[in-house]
């Protein structure tokens, strides 16, 4: 009797859900209690990143780690125990680890399946359960899939997708390379940009760009080129506005003029 009254508490596991932000309830806001999961998003809202415990006692405000759950894989997920969960989102925690269990997983409709590839920030959220070593409670273990599908292109109208167009090249090429991680910009490299009154902190994101889309030392060779112009008092106004239009028109070039223009190594 003790176990039903326990379990009649919460229902089908909806509004408990919804508590904790799942996507599956139309009026649910996201994360009102629920701390340890990234904002979800829904159709027509914006995602915003974490948010902050809002508990039922006031203006308690713990720091939120959901980011831990966002950086963490299959491999390694992040771990909470059931009766520090309860003990967070300021419910009453069940005696025996069973009832705890069976509160997130009862009905078709259950938290544990509300939650499961909820969509998060950077892909799906997972959510899982197991005992924990000494088999005393139950562990929610949460990490994120994030999604392999590459970045959109067809409608951007960002000057450097339009002079990798010109290039001829296909679109999906640009996307896999965006996807890839960002070359550090070379010591002697950042050095020349300095020399030649290149504004790195509004361009350095760029300009890593360009070390990844142009030949290896083509940067280089562009700013060494600034640098004298600029030491010979023959220099753009607008330095770092120069740079850019001229690596944005070497990208446009059509890939066999690239091939026919490229010197040997």
């Amino acid at each position: 009797m003790l176990l039903e009254e326990e379990l009649s508490a919460y229902g089908d596991g909806s509004a408990l859900a919804g508590s904790l932000g799942s996507p599956n309830r139309t009026d649910a806001q996201p994360l009102s209690r629920f701390w340890i999961f990234p904002v979800f998003s829904r159709a027509g809202a914006k995602v915003n990143g974490a948010s902050v415990f809002h508990g039922d006692s006031g203006d308690c405000r713990v720091e939120p780690p959901a980011s831990r759950a966002v950086h963490h894989t299959r491999e390694d997920p992040w771990k909470i125990s059931l009766t520090t969960l309860f003990e967070q989102l300021g419910m009453a925690v069940p005696h025996s680890k069973s009832v705890r269990k069976k509160i997130l997983t009862q009905h078709h409709t259950s938290v544990m399946h509300q939650l499961n590839n909820a969509p998060v920030l950077k892909g799906a959220l997972k959510v899982s359960l197991r005992l924990n070593k000494e088999k005393t409670d139950w562990l929610l273990l949460a990490w994120v899939e994030v999604e392999e599908k590459l970045p959109d292109l067809f409608t951007s109208e960002s000057p450097l997708v339009e002079a990798w167009r010109k290039s001829g090249r296909p679109e999906s090429d640009l996307a896999k390379l965006l996807r890839t991680a960002l070359p550090e910009m070379p010591g002697d490299t950042r050095d020349l940009a300095k020399i030649a009154g290149v504004d790195l902190e509004k361009s350095e994101r760029f300009l890593r760009l360009c070390v990844l889309l142009l030949e290896k030392n083509k940067l280089h060779r562009m700013l060494a080129e600034l640098k004298v112009e600029v030491i010979e008092g023959r220099g753009p106004h607008n330095p770092t506005g120069t740079l850019i239009w001229r690596l944005l028109t070497e990208i446009s070039q059509p890939v066999r003029a690239n091939r026919l223009n490229a010197s040997p190594a």
